[in-house]
């Protein structure tokens, strides 16, 4: 019964940030766009064990990101996010300067972003062919 207000809540604050209903479009892609304010956070100076928490936050996003893309046919993105979750993988990581990371961080939450809104074209459509 709580989570239910808790939810209720979370929207009522999405809606008033972002200025934007809680539609088909943020209720699907609510993790690749958390994925990509994660990233974009990590520009800052931030201590360790937040980068630890974004390798894990943005492995999962990208993996499942992958399924959802593989299932839906979209084989080009799901080789993406597949490349996407290794570059994150915290139990095997890559190790590269700050500098370097900055930059990966900033490219691959533009990718998120991007897959988010190719989802949205996808919504779209299929409303169409239901309303057909």
């Amino acid at each position: 019964m709580h989570y239910r207000l808790f939810i209720r809540c979370c929207t009522g604050w999405l809606k008033l940030i972002f200025c934007i209903p809680m539609n088909d479009f943020v209720r699907q892609n609510w993790f690749n766009i958390l994925a990509a304010l994660i990233l974009l956070v990590a520009l800052g100076n931030n201590p360790y064990s937040y980068y630890t928490f974004l390798r894990w936050a943005v492995m999962i996003a990208a993996a499942y990101s992958a399924y959802r893309s593989y299932k839906t046919g979209k084989a080009g993105w799901a080789w993406i996010m597949g490349i996407i979750a290794a570059l994150f993988n915290p139990i095997a990581p890559f190790y590269l300067k700050r500098d370097t990371w900055q930059l990966i961080d900033l490219v691959i939450s533009g990718v998120f972003l991007a897959s988010s809104f190719q989802n949205k074209s996808d919504v779209k459509k299929s409303r169409v062919i239901d309303k057909n």
